[in-house]
């Protein structure tokens, strides 16, 4: 996989700032490391731009919720009326 960024002008950064966001589309439960191995960042000539990468680890998990507590803003209604319930 592969991104190509262009920027109409010049951008001149000193302090780390993000180039690229990527969003992944998670179909099942699990975790994996994130390694970025063989990044390459250059200029419109190709030349190389020295980079930190940074590795990371996506873990798609259930969570189990439990209500505890409900409360209602009233305690009878008709059709149509309005019912508030806090969780």
């Amino acid at each position: 996989t592969w991104v190509k960024l262009t920027y109409p002008e010049a951008k001149t950064v000193s302090d780390p700032t993000p180039l690229v966001t990527i969003t992944f589309h998670v179909e099942s439960l699990g975790s994996t490391p994130l390694n970025l191995t063989d990044t390459e960042i250059a200029d419109p000539t190709g030349n190389p731009i020295s980079h930190a990468v940074g590795h990371g680890f996506f873990a798609a998990l259930i969570r189990d919720v439990a209500i505890t507590n409900i409360s209602l803003s009233r305690n009878w209604t008709y059709a149509g009326w309005p019912v508030n319930i806090t969780v």
